[in-house]
């Protein structure tokens, strides 16, 4: 399978978490909606030549009548490129008494998200869930350097007032 296929298999494993919550945001028995939770998910592939982002929406499936199903389905909605690879944010042995530069580490990664923004009704900006999953290029970095670089990932992206999908967590940035 390629690497475009792992990263629609993890978006459609979110497909249970999207049924539970439901178009309209309510989990199963509630009655009144909290924030509306986003039918989209955001996927960045973080490979060793730069980071794809991928954004999916999971949609009721309808019939030819208009009737609409329990099932849904998984809709690509975009993809956009950056090309300097996360890896490249990594610090030798010899820097690493010196801290890395948040700002400096997610600012590759903003135009990604702002045409994801684009895409994404602002409703949803805050309730997307947000993945980004390194692969070849980080794999070859020490994991404590690892978390440090998606240490600064994360704290450089919430500063960002450019950054829109602020319900991504430090636990959405791994190494696949």
């Amino acid at each position: 399978m390629n690497t475009l296929g792992h990263y629609f298999l993890l978006a459609t494993s979110t497909l249970s978490l999207a049924s539970y919550y439901g178009v309209e945001g309510l989990r199963m028995g509630e009655t009144e909606s909290p924030v509306a939770k986003s039918p989209f998910r955001i996927v960045i592939d973080g490979g060793s030549t730069g980071s794809r982002l991928h954004i999916f929406e999971f949609v009721k499936k309808q019939q030819h009548n208009g009737d609409i199903l329990d099932e849904m389905d998984c809709v690509r909605r975009g993809t956009k490129r950056a090309n300097i690879p996360l890896s490249a944010f990594a610090r030798g042995i010899e820097e690493r008494d010196s801290p890395l530069n948040a700002t400096h580490v997610a600012e590759h990664l903003i135009p990604l998200f702002e045409y994801a923004a684009t895409i994404i009704p602002l409703q949803y900006h805050a309730t997307t869930d947000v993945k980004y999953q390194a692969t070849a290029g980080m794999r070859l970095v020490e994991e404590e350097e690892q978390d440090a670089v998606y240490d600064a990932l994360h704290k450089g992206l919430m500063r960002s007032e450019s950054f829109p999908f602020t319900g991504m967590a430090r636990d959405d940035i791994s190494t696949l």
